[in-house]
């Protein structure tokens, strides 16, 4: 979206979350098309691996890192969670390779970087800065006007649609 867009959303997510995955692929193209593409809003993905029930979310979010290093973090997102089945599981970097070469990614430094400390500490610093606002993947921060607002879990698109109408209000001078 656009860096001058009225309102932020920052959007915590956890690639092996069925809640994060069905917003992503029932609820975010709506909301793409109805605000993100108008230049309404501008989307951040943080990465939110909740290891603790989700022990395959933490490889997928630094695979999804580095491949968004090459350029294409929004395909590998929406791969990985249309192949979520496929990949949260033993076969994880067989399934890796294979979105990797579908990407066209360049596979030697999709390795250097999946190996680098500092891959690692970006995850991890985007855990610790949401820990304060999430409860449960998926929540998305939103900002507006110095303002924020907390939407928590994977509202359908017609909800979600109104929540962000009426923010826009608000952003832009209304009500």
């Amino acid at each position: 979206g656009s860096p001058d867009a009225p309102i932020t959303v920052v959007e915590l997510s956890d690639f092996q979350c069925p809640l994060c995955q069905r917003h992503t692929l029932e609820t975010q193209p709506l909301l793409d098309e109805q605000f993100v593409d108008t230049g309404d809003v501008m989307w951040i993905f943080k990465h939110f691996p909740v290891q603790s029930t989700h022990p395959f979310a933490f490889p997928a979010a630094i695979f999804a890192q580095c491949v968004g290093e090459q350029g294409q973090f929004w395909e590998v997102h929406d791969i990985l969670f249309e192949r979520l089945s496929e990949w949260a599981g033993s076969d994880q970097e067989t399934v890796f390779g294979e979105i990797a070469a579908q990407l066209g990614v360049d596979t030697e430094a999709l390795a250097v970087c999946r190996a680098d400390e500092a891959t690692l500490q970006n995850v991890q610093s985007d855990l610790s800065e949401g820990a304060q606002f999430v409860q449960g993947t998926p929540t998305f921060v939103v900002t507006y006007n110095n303002q924020g607002r907390l939407i928590p879990g994977a509202l359908p698109a017609d909800q979600f649609a109104a929540a962000l109408n009426q923010l826009l209000a608000e952003a832009k001078g209304g009500q």
